[in-house]
């Protein structure tokens, strides 16, 4: 009992760990190339643009992680229809925020910039960065679901199966 509680937080508490890690490393990343190619008023573009992406990864989060709760008590209910059925209304109610989310950031780039304060030295920088983020919203966002619901796993079933039968051709037709 005790070997199976261990292993559920580690198939679970692992895979959260290295997403933060890879949102943080992408930030890092993010930072050195804006940094040095566009320079200091780049950095102060993103960074006050950044206040809009939190909102965004906190509404995207209250959504899953509030999904995923009341899954989990269905499931522990033994009601598998019931968490299917929350699972496809948290996914709608996902895409349907992030969609608007995303066509906010599109088409009102000025407006969101003006309201976090970016002025002529910084607005332009900010609004270019606002507009090309806001359009991976959405499968930044669907890449959320899959971590938080636990597809992840199912993908990366798939994808090793595929490598594995592609490996096994390749053997096959080598000539020995």
């Amino acid at each position: 009992m005790k070997d199976q509680r261990v292993k559920n937080t580690v198939k679970y508490v692992v895979p959260t760990i290295l997403s933060d890690v890879c949102f943080f490393l992408f930030t890092i990343v993010d930072g050195i190339f804006v940094g040095r190619s566009v320079g200091t008023n780049g950095l102060g573009a993103i960074n006050l643009v950044a206040p809009y992406i939190l909102i965004i990864g906190a509404i995207s989060m209250l959504i899953n992680i509030g999904g995923v709760t009341i899954c989990a008590i269905r499931i522990g209910k033994g009601d598998v229809n019931g968490a299917n059925k929350v699972f496809r209304q948290g996914l709608i109610v996902l895409c349907g925020v992030i969609s608007v989310l995303s066509a906010f950031g599109v088409f009102g780039t000025d407006t969101i910039c003006s309201l976090l304060g970016a002025n002529e030295t910084f607005r332009d920088l900010a609004a270019d960065y606002l507009f090309w983020y806001s359009i991976f919203i959405i499968p930044a966002g669907s890449s959320v679901i899959w971590f938080t619901f636990g597809i992840y796993e199912a993908i990366i079933l798939a994808i090793s199966t595929l490598l594995l039968i592609r490996a096994e051709r390749n053997s096959m037709s080598v000539p020995l």
